[in-house]
């Protein structure tokens, strides 16, 4: 039974053998564990002024390193998220095609996850008064704001 195949057992409620799946959002470590820069912590800015196969070369390496730290680490499922610094039209490309990328080095032994729900974020904390006091003084406010969120999803 592959990693992935546990991992949806567990998101269904179901006991899969042996060991409990886990997962990381983001595994920031990956200096210290692999000499690689984590891809949420590069920026491609210039993104459309690499050739082709500059950018092939980056999206197999995020690609890679998202599988390396999955395999080490013994997880079971990959969080994806598109590079940092382009336009909304190449980052929905490009995050596509990272996660092609890794199913072709991975098969389907991952469970592939991504950002698109409506979770809200956790505000940093000069913004935490405000939105908490959004959350008490206009519920109804948030709770539309949120079906927005879903709907857009």
């Amino acid at each position: 039974m592959t990693p992935r195949e546990k991992f949806i057992m567990a998101l269904e409620g179901k006991q899969p053998p042996g060991r409990v799946p886990h997962t990381e959002i983001v595994f920031y470590l990956t200096m210290e564990a692999f000499g690689r820069i984590h891809p949420n912590h590069r920026c491609y800015t210039q993104w459309n002024q690499m050739s082709q196969a500059e950018r092939d070369l980056h999206s197999r390496d995020i690609a890679d390193l998202h599988v390396t730290v999955a395999r080490k680490y013994e997880h079971s499922s990959i969080f994806v998220n598109g590079p940092l610094g382009l336009n909304e039209e190449d980052l929905e490309k490009e995050h596509m095609r990272q996660l092609e990328i890794i199913r072709e080095l991975s098969g389907m032994d991952y469970f592939l996850m991504t950002h698109g729900d409506a979770t809200w974020w956790i505000p940093q904390g000069d913004q935490m008064m405000e939105f908490a006091g959004k959350l008490a003084d206009k519920p109804q406010e948030m709770k539309d704001q949120a079906d927005r969120m879903v709907d857009e999803a």
